[in-house]
């Protein structure tokens, strides 16, 4: 019998089999979780959702307006359209066949968490 894993998974995901065991993880671990007023907890639900999702998540560090003080937001950046280049930087590329709306990230911009 020949079964295609991705056809199954993509079924498993229509059908919400996946998805409440992860938000359940997702919801107790933003809960359990302390956040600052650097850190919201809209991101920060976000970057948990991306990192059981994917097995990395991204976020970017915020600086004042000088650019090298004091950070003062953290903003989460969706896995999905996140490129490492070979330069080892990060590249936000929302469109896979051009490069509009790329952007790349300065070095010690972008921090990221992989299994």
């Amino acid at each position: 019998m020949n079964s295609d894993v991705l056809s199954d998974l993509e079924v498993a995901l229509i059908k919400g089999i996946y998805e409440p065991p992860i938000e359940f993880k997702r919801n107790t671990l933003a809960y359990v979780v302390s956040v600052s007023t650097v850190l919201s907890r809209r991101d920060l639900k976000r970057f948990i959702q991306d990192f059981f999702t994917f097995g990395n998540a991204y976020c970017q560090a915020v600086h004042s307006a000088a650019g090298y003080g004091p950070v003062v937001r953290i903003k989460h950046i969706p896995a999905l359209f996140i490129r490492r280049r070979e330069d080892l930087g990060y590249t936000y590329k929302p469109r896979m066949y051009d490069d509009d709306g790329r952007f790349d990230y300065f070095d010690d911009q972008i921090y990221d968490i992989a299994q």
